[in-house]
């Protein structure tokens, strides 16, 4: 199978994110309907019949006609990687294979509510510093904008001595729109940039690289790597996959380039007849606890089992590194902003206290 990744890494974040919530609705959907005995094409006819999407619908109408024309359920979805990726669609080939495609599809629909739930996670962690900045801006344009100039012309109507700091801000006021105007280029200039000029393969990997230095910020990264790694490849081999197959399709949810780096060993080693603890173990990135519970689970028979619970409890260890790191951001934010707006405050005052010792 055949999937455009150009094509896929075009979409905007508000289509991925709508999209998403889409397919999770389809994929719990679809699983019922299956478990429940109705036939696939009966199914995806029913669920086409009640998408509200208008753009879903026609994706599903699609899908319907390739599989009554002899095409697997997986093979028409390749037409549709807008929505399907590669990892829903060898899901669905293999639960195809096993013919436990309503059981494949329900655990994938628990797996796609985690992810969803912990990329909102992530989100909302990074959306309270940019509230706060944003506030912070409109707080500072106003006071610039419009007290300054009011209270200027009474400095000057006092002959009143201005400190430097006044001086500062009221420079600041004659140049804004400038200043403004400024800032808006730069980040217009950025996003096109970015969206227009890909960076090489060796930035990425030093922009990377860096990442991972950066206190907190690694944990977070490391963590919901390595979760929805064994939560990929513990599913995969829940559905009947091998274990060297999963892997390589685990390995594709790693997105960090060192990380991918790091982890490329462990499906080397697996092919070659290593066990999948002695694999991870030569990544270096891997607990000892983790370690030891992969080994007792080849043992045992139940790697995939093990592998979900441990991507739970990385998933566990990531909610403690965002609420840290969530309360180290909150008191270095209300410092900042307590430094500017008690700075403009300042220099609002201090030719006022100049005022009553003239007038006094």
């Amino acid at each position: 199978m055949r999937i455009n990744k150009e094509k896929q890494s075009r979409m905007s974040l508000l289509k991925k994110l709508k999209s998403a919530k889409i397919v999770l609705d389809f994929t719990k959907s679809l699983s019922v309907l299956l478990n429940a005995g109705i036939p696939l094409v009966k199914a995806l006819t029913t669920l086409m019949q009640q998408a509200e999407d208008s753009d879903f619908k026609p994706v599903l109408k699609s899908i319907i006609n390739r599989v009554n024309k002899g095409k697997t359920f997986s093979e028409a979805l390749t037409k549709h990687i807008e929505y399907f990726d590669a990892m829903y669609i060898h899901i669905v080939s293999v639960g195809e294979k096993t013919a436990k495609l309503g059981l494949v599809l329900e655990k994938h629909a628990d797996y796609l509510l985690k992810i969803r739930k912990m990329k909102q996670r992530l989100m909302y962690a990074m959306l309270y510093p940019a509230i706060i900045i944003v506030f912070s801006f409109l707080v500072v344009t106003f006071l610039i904008l419009f007290l300054f100039p009011t209270i200027s012309e009474i400095f000057t109507e006092f002959n009143t001595k201005i400190p430097t700091i006044t001086k500062f801000i009221l420079q600041i006021n004659e140049n804004f729109p400038t200043i403004l105007f400024s800032i808006i280029g730069i980040i217009v200039i950025s996003v096109l940039f970015f969206k227009y000029n890909k960076l090489s393969p060796e930035s990425i990997a030093k922009l990377h690289r860096f990442q991972m230095r950066i206190p907190l910020i690694n944990n977070i990264i490391l963590q919901n790597t390595m979760s929805r790694l064994c939560r990929t490849t513990g599913l995969l081999i829940e559905s009947g996959e091998s274990l060297s197959q999963s892997l390589r399709i685990g390995l594709r949810v790693i997105n960090n380039q060192y990380l991918k780096k790091k982890t490329k060993i462990i499906q080397k080693q697996v092919k070659s007849g290593s066990s999948l603890n002695k694999a991870f173990a030569k990544t270096g990135i891997f607990p000892q606890m983790v370690l030891q519970m992969v080994e007792v689970a080849e043992q045992s028979a139940n790697l995939s089992e093990i592998l979900v619970y441990i991507a739970d409890q990385y998933d566990s260890e990531l909610d403690k590194t965002i609420d840290a790191l969530s309360s180290l951001l909150e008191p270095i934010l209300i410092l900042f902003i307590s430094v500017i707006i008690g700075g403009i405050v300042i220099a609002l005052y201090l030719p006022l206290f100049d005022m009553v010792t003239i007038a006094a």
